[in-house]
């Protein structure tokens, strides 16, 4: 951080709770001095040119549906769902049958399965 420089350094991806947090600031604090937020949950950045506000959101805990202006789309017919899979993805699938079929094949003999 102290080489990038950010307008707002952000430490994430750690178990921010009382036996760490302290450790990872300090860390943190040997080499980089500018603005730092070490992130939990419900915890927002909002950036514009200027500045950089960060705040935790509000929000319930239990949230329920609110009506809106338009009913829902009514669910899809049955069968009537493409496939999720594009054909894409489909092109690059690898056939790896001759390398785990013979392990298949002795895993089904040896628990009597077909």
């Amino acid at each position: 951080m102290s080489t990038i420089k950010p307008r707002h350094a952000i430490g994430y991806h750690f178990f921010n709770d009382e036996n760490t947090r302290y450790g990872v600031y300090d860390g943190v604090r040997e080499t980089y001095d500018g603005p730092l937020s070490l992130a939990t949950d419900n915890m927002v950045w909002n950036i514009t040119k200027d500045n950089i506000n960060v705040r935790m959101a509000i929000s319930p805990d239990e949230a329920w549906a609110v009506t809106g202006p338009t009913k829902p789309p009514k669910p899809p017919a049955a069968g009537s769902v493409p496939d999720p899979i594009s054909d894409y993805i489909k092109a690059g699938k690898w056939n790896v049958d001759d390398a785990q079929g013979p392990m298949i094949k002795e895993f089904k003999k040896e628990h009597n399965m077909q």
